[in-house]
């Protein structure tokens, strides 16, 4: 079993890096085959990076502390994507703002009962302020799926009560720094937060949390860069001085209708009367939004949840909805919406069993103006997982 699993993540690894390099030669080739070749911006900048992961868990859960108390392991190889149009979004606000694709693995503790989960991902890098001629700060994001996990089973594997379906969400929040070593390479270090959860599709689901530091190193190439251009002979991208972005007061309202669904029955007090341990789950909002540049926002509005799994304590279809309200803060970028909204619960014994506050973590797309899509999770006691959140977003004022 053990070998299997040290495999598997192996096997994957080669296999993106040989696909990307694929990728990279066939972008080349098709330049050698002109060899006039002039570029209609000012390069076609990537990069590409390796680091390693290490640190501890803060594990909420009850029976894989002795698994866990080794801290863990990962490595993780990205492939990104940078525009050399000065007027690009990603440039004129965001200083330079990159983004690809990874995949990541990691030894978290004994593989036997956890596994080493793996996962693909996309990711964001969005550079800062310069500490030095060489070095600047940087954050970046990353969200994509994990796999390859030792989940939860009542008889084979019942100890892990961290992870119980076989897919799972892959969370990485990072804080570091980028230091120039050569003209192609960056030595790139600092803190990251990563989560896997589920979003309490399955459970159990008390999820882990893991928080360490990072080392690695980032190759800068322009495949341009050999071409007869006199504007793009540099290999790696160079910023445009970054604009502030103007004040402009820009008014909304949004309407969300989201659905998921949720499951009890793990170290839980459960009806035997009900027919079924699954169940559906709605969350709505009406809320108006302030944006006082492209980049920042508020906002505040009024939420209706109904969590079918409340069956379990309330008869009444009528008993399990939410009625609540919730203020909130977004960052745009692009098409993208980060939102971070903190709520609570009106009505007499308006929270249900949940506690007084309740938090939303979601991410937007904008596929035109007035409608897009949402993905996010609402928690509960705490930053404990409700359920995950999957609907449409429509705007239908603005002023």
């Amino acid at each position: 079993m053990l070998k299997r699993k040290l495999y598997i993540p192996k096997v994957t690894f080669f296999i993106l890096i040989f696909c990307f390099g694929t990728i990279h030669k066939i972008e080349s080739q098709e330049r050698r085959n002109n060899p006039n070749f002039v570029s209609d911006n000012k390069g076609t900048y990537r990069y590409m990076s390796f680091k390693t992961h290490l640190g501890t868990h803060f594990y909420t859960g009850k029976s894989l502390d002795d698994e866990l108390k080794g801290g863990y392991k990962s490595i993780e190889f990205r492939y990104a994507w940078q525009n050399s149009n000065p007027e690009h979004w990603t440039n004129k606000y965001y200083n330079g703002v990159s983004y690809g694709l990874g995949i990541y693995t990691a030894y978290i503790g004994t593989p036997g009962v956890v596994g080493t989960p793996t996962a693909l991902f996309s990711f964001i890098n969005f550079p800062h302020k310069n500490l030095s001629k060489k070095t600047r700060i940087i954050t970046d994001g990353a969200l994509g799926v994990l796999y390859d996990s030792n989940y939860y089973h009542a008889t084979k594997n019942p100890k892990n009560d961290s992870i119980g379906s076989p897919f799972s969400i892959y969370v990485n929040i990072g804080l570091g720094f980028e230091s120039i070593l050569t003209r192609n390479i960056d030595l790139i270090y600092g803190l990251d937060y990563t989560h896997f959860s589920n979003g309490r599709l399955t459970v159990p689901n008390y999820g882990l949390n893991m928080l360490g530091v990072n080392l690695g190193l980032k190759y800068h190439y322009n495949k341009d860069a050999k071409y007869n251009d006199p504007y793009i002979s540099q290999e790696r991208f160079k910023r445009y001085p970054n604009l502030a972005a103007p004040k402009d007061l820009k008014q909304c309202i949004n309407i969300l209708t989201a659905f998921g669904t949720v499951q009890n029955g793990f170290q839980e007090t459960v009806n035997e009367s009900l027919e079924t341990d699954k169940f559906y789950t709605f969350s709505g909002y009406i809320e108006y939004q302030l944006n006082f540049n492209v980049k920042h926002g508020l906002d505040a509005g009024l939420d209706l949840f109904y969590d079918g799994s409340l069956a379990n304590i309330y008869k009444e279809t009528k008993d399990r909805y939410l009625y609540a309200y919730h203020f909130g803060y977004n960052y745009t970028f692009g098409k993208m919406l980060l939102k971070l909204d903190l709520g609570g619960y009106m009505g007499p014994n308006g929270n249900k069993g949940k506690e007084d506050l309740w938090t939303r973590a979601a991410l937007q797309y904008r596929l035109f103006d007035w409608f897009g899509f949402h993905l996010g999770l609402k928690t509960k006691q705490g930053f404990s997982a409700d359920w995950a959140e999957f609907g449409l977003i429509f705007q239908p004022f603005k002023w």
